[in-house]
């Protein structure tokens, strides 16, 4: 659920419906719209705005392309320099022509550069990729995702039954894991592994383990992050909890590692088992937008900060495995100007001042 909640009066709910009535029906007017994208004041908002709904209109044409390359290896194909389309087509199995377009698509979107007549190499973003393999293989998982949202109002209404990305993560279909086979867990595992190391390096830079004895990773996966965690603190105590074969292959990759002195693996259940004590840090969540990941703490309160620059909402992530919904966890954060913080704030002040203590449990979402 969003981080704050607002409660607002009535009549500041009216006056704020008829004033964003008002501005709807203006941006929905054509004339307005040419209007605006004459008027020199309002022609960079005009074009800014313009853009960015292009951007959800291609959004998927964008997502595909990057798809394509990503499945093609295109992009480790260029590695060593520029290649002529003939040759890539051959390579891809696909007409030279059908090469071309994914070509120039993937020029458009800065994945790669036309290096003259028929030649592309890798792009800003093509080469950035190449440094992260784990968005690759991100890139490679999100085709579950968007065989799901072939039928987008078929998810949401439930009447798709043949869910893949369900069946890529087995234990949404077994909360205990008890039945889970070794083949069942490795492709999720394989690649949250994959995935780790730039978040690691990430981590680890912000926020230094000097200072903790003992750190917990929730859903650790093949202990990929505990095995950096280690390396950047020699005094860390390490211990891992996941589902049983999950577990498994982390002690085995912790032993290999040489860490079988300094780790505890704990299997078990999101769902049935406690989580393991002793740790003074355990390994959490993010919100990507703010280049915040936060590890939650036994017996503390934890926070962070960061400054948002923009008003909007900006939504994170779970970053561990935490059951079978795991991929529906939302952390958002509402950033609002000051002057709305203020009147909230005002506000709040006058409604729960003498609020008796059902309506601060109703307003938490707890039951009596």
């Amino acid at each position: 659920m969003p981080a704050a909640l607002r409660h607002d009066t009535p009549a500041v709910t009216r006056l704020r419906d008829r004033w964003r009535g008002w501005r709807d029906a203006l941006l929905a007017s054509a004339s307005f719209q040419r209007w605006a994208a004459a008027f020199p004041l309002t022609r960079p908002i005009a074009r800014r705005r313009a853009a960015e709904l292009f951007d959800l209109c291609a959004g998927f044409v964008y997502s595909q392309t990057l798809a394509a390359c990503v499945q093609l290896d295109l992009f480790e194909t260029l590695r060593g320099g520029p290649c002529n389309v003939a040759a890539l087509a051959s390579r891809a199995a696909m007409s030279p022509a059908a090469m071309m377009s994914l070509c120039e698509a993937a020029s458009a979107l800065q994945l790669l550069e036309r290096r003259g007549a028929a030649h592309y190499g890798l792009g800003p973003l093509g080469a950035a990729l190449l440094g992260n393999p784990g968005i690759a293989a991100m890139v490679r998982h999100h085709a579950a995702l968007y065989a799901d949202l072939g039928d987008p109002l078929a998810l949401l209404r439930g009447q798709d039954r043949a869910r893949r990305l369900a069946h890529y993560w087995p234990y949404a279909l077994d909360r205990s894991g008890a039945t889970l086979t070794r083949d069942d867990v490795a492709p999720y595992t394989a690649l949250m592994a994959a995935s780790q190391p730039m978040i690691a390096d990430v981590v680890l830079a912000a926020y230094p383990l000097s200072r903790h004895r003992c750190l917990l990773d929730v859903g650790g996966g093949d202990g990929s992050f505990l095995a950096a965690a280690a390396r950047a603190a020699p005094q860390l105590q390490l211990k891992l909890f996941d589902l049983p074969e999950v577990a498994a292959i982390a002690q085995e990759r912790l032993t290999k590692a040489g860490l079988a002195d300094r780790v505890t693996i704990s299997p078990g259940s999101f769902y049935d088992d406690p989580l393991p004590t002793g740790a003074d840090v355990i390994h959490s969540w993010a919100i990507p937008s703010f280049g915040v990941k936060i590890d939650a703490i036994p017996g503390r309160l934890n926070e962070t900060w960061f400054k948002a620059t923009k008003v909007g909402m900006y939504y994170g992530q779970c970053s561990e495995l935490c059951g079978k919904d795991h991929a529906f966890m939302p952390i958002a954060v509402r950033v609002v100007s000051d002057q709305e913080f203020t009147a909230w704030v005002e506000d709040a002040k006058k409604k729960f001042a003498s609020a008796p203590t059902s309506t601060y449990a109703s307003a938490a979402g707890v039951s009596q």
